[in-house]
């Protein structure tokens, strides 16, 4: 029964953290604009983890790196904490 359990948390988050990620898309698709002429220096969201190369909708410059982000939501969260997420990533 425990395992049962379990595994349905596991599933649950696993699903949560896709569909935030697909939320934001959604979201930024009905009105964020893409920035299609800005070279960032990174290839994932360092939040979501989401590609950078046809999702970059916000930017932030951080330790003189150009950081791109598929959402302002996302930069927000990375300006919270940016070592939290500069560390998973690496």
């Amino acid at each position: 029964m425990k395992l049962k359990i379990d595994y349905v948390l596991v599933v649950s988050v696993i699903m949560l953290t896709f569909t935030s990620c697909e939320f934001k898309q959604k979201e930024n698709s009905m009105g964020g604009e893409t920035l299609s002429h800005v070279e960032v220096d990174n290839e994932l969201d360092p939040v979501c983890n989401m590609h950078t190369k046809d999702n970059v909708r916000d930017t932030l410059t951080y330790q003189k790196k150009l950081y791109g982000f598929c959402s302002s939501n996302c930069k927000e969260e990375f300006q919270k904490n940016p070592n939290k997420y500069l560390s998973q990533n690496q």
